[in-house]
């Protein structure tokens, strides 16, 4: 499926974590909108993030070939 979510059937969530450098494992809660298929396995979601509240340009990048994710909480902090 690609394109937004049915907020009157379902809701998500996306929770994404990673490992600091400090071996400390950090989570984040994602509000996924609207799905881009960009094609050979690569996606784009949209998302709220309520840590930047009024900023709808967030998205998570995956590499379903390649078993990856990423995204920018801020310059510099890349998970």
């Amino acid at each position: 499926m690609t394109g937004p979510y049915n907020s009157n059937v379902e809701t998500y969530a996306l929770d994404i974590a990673t490992i600091g450098p400090d071996k400390k494992i950090e989570t984040h809660a994602l509000v996924p909108y609207f799905l881009n298929d960009l094609g050979n396995g690569q996606y784009t979601v949209d998302v709220y993030d309520s840590n930047e509240p009024g900023d709808f340009s967030r998205e998570v990048f995956f590499d379903i070939a390649n078993n990856t994710f990423s995204y920018g909480f801020s310059p510099g902090d890349v998970w």
